[in-house]
């Protein structure tokens, strides 16, 4: 599934979250966050990655006949 989610372009590397582009100097917050909260965001983007990069399309196609069999079978 990372190929598929690499190939349709949803975002581009490293950008999966957006920030806001212009926070206000005067905020304590604004002038930080970005800085603060990059790194943390980048981590869960990763993990997201990993995680697509162990399931194929495959799995997710028996998973749907597996759910509909048990759908059936009740």
């Amino acid at each position: 599934l990372l190929n598929v989610y690499k190939a349709v372009d949803v975002v581009q590397e490293k950008e999966l979250f957006s920030m806001h582009e212009n926070p206000h100097p005067d905020c304590l917050v604004g002038r930080n966050i970005q800085d603060s909260i990059t790194p943390v965001l980048s981590a869960a983007q990763f993990a997201m990655e990993k995680e697509l990069e162990n399931v194929t399309i495959e799995d997710i196609a028996k998973d749907i006949v597996e759910k509909e069999k048990l759908k059936i079978q009740y």
